[in-house]
């Protein structure tokens, strides 16, 4: 498993963190269930301690197929992973082959990505695979964007960013057009952050399950 930490609205996170409680509460209602009928057939029966451990590890593992299948989703990630491959799913990624990530590369934030200063935190521990595929479709999905700004930063020089970004104050003899910074906003848009794209699944879950589902 792998962990994020994505910053979203106050609002959101509270609205997750009420829906994840109450699928937390059902799964664990049914694992209570399921572990008390296997223990009372086992103690009916007189069943040797293998025989218990071996239907203690099956019932683990349809656990664990009904977490993956999206039907017990009584953890934050789990609640939120269906809404994210049906995402990934959707923008064609789940098709593709991504290389992994050059030696050195922002995993999070590819280069030249806003922060929208969220006050709101929530924590998804994601399967390794969906959470690489994740991380590197962002990358490289991003990667002509943020070549094309940085092009665009070297000709026109680095007038907001100031010391966090190289130092680089003011703008350069060839200073931007109205229609060039529309072309630098254009690009910044076309970068996609794995906090982007959980947020918009986030988003989506919240509205897909009410309070009472």
């Amino acid at each position: 498993m792998r962990t994020f930490s994505v910053r979203c609205d106050p609002d959101l996170a509270e609205a997750v963190a009420a829906r994840v409680a109450i699928a937390a509460a059902v799964e664990a209602d049914w694992w209570q269930l399921h572990r008390r009928q296997l223990d009372d057939l086992a103690e009916a029966e007189d069943w040797p301690t293998a025989r218990l451990a071996a239907a203690r590890r099956t019932l683990a593992g349809e656990h664990a197929r009904l977490r993956e299948a999206g039907v017990l989703r009584g953890a934050r990630g789990a609640w939120v992973l269906p809404a994210l491959s049906e995402m990934l799913f959707e923008r064609g990624w789940l098709d593709r082959r991504w290389r992994p990530l050059p030696p050195g590369a922002r995993r999070g934030r590819p280069w030249g990505a806003g922060d929208a200063g969220y006050e709101g935190l929530v924590v998804l521990q994601l399967p390794d695979d969906v959470a690489e595929l994740l991380v590197r479709a962002c990358w490289w999905s991003s990667a002509p964007a943020v070549r094309a700004l940085q092009k665009w930063y070297d000709a026109h020089g680095d007038h907001w960013r100031g010391d966090l970004h190289g130092g680089r104050r003011g703008w350069s003899e060839l200073r931007p057009t109205i229609e060039e910074l529309d072309k630098r906003d254009r690009w910044a848009a076309q970068i996609t952050t794995t906090g982007q794209v959980l947020r918009s699944a986030m988003f989506r879950a919240v509205e897909t399950h009410s309070v009472g589902g």
